[in-house]
């Protein structure tokens, strides 16, 4: 088994995250946590920074990872969430090929009715942890 994996970077910036509107949607991920496969010689933070920049062309600064799952749908490919701190830059589509909006959503309760499936428990444990009490 050859395993893909993608790096998904939960971007925070003023209790806000950033997420990607996608172009190409499955059932149950329309919106989700911007991100991209990490490519030979490249770990999940160096991956999270490329794909974020080329995606949303924002610059951030990974800090750890939250967790790890498999897409529902195939088991070859691994996604690996970043939490990661916004450092600078204007959040826009850089590309329409790989989104067709990006916003700042505040993190509450619709947060995991916009990413769905994207939401993790351990993505969920994070945000009351560390922002929703803050």
């Amino acid at each position: 088994m050859n395993e893909t994996v993608v790096a998904a970077a939960v971007v925070i910036k003023d209790k806000n995250v950033l997420v990607l509107q996608r172009v190409h949607k499955e059932p149950g991920l329309d919106w989700c946590f911007p991100g991209g496969r990490v490519e030979e010689g490249e770990d999940v933070h160096a991956a999270a920074i490329r794909e974020i920049m080329e995606e949303t062309g924002v610059v951030i600064k990974p800090l750890q990872i939250l967790g790890e799952k498999y897409h529902p749908t195939n088991d070859t490919l691994r996604i690996v969430y970043v939490l990661c701190d916004y450092v600078s830059g204007e959040a826009c589509v850089m590309s329409a090929a790989e989104g067709e909006n990006v916003a700042w959503v505040p993190v509450d309760d619709n947060l995991k009715t916009l990413v769905g499936r994207d939401y993790m428990p351990f993505i969920h444990d994070y945000f009351v942890d560390h922002l929703r009490s803050a």
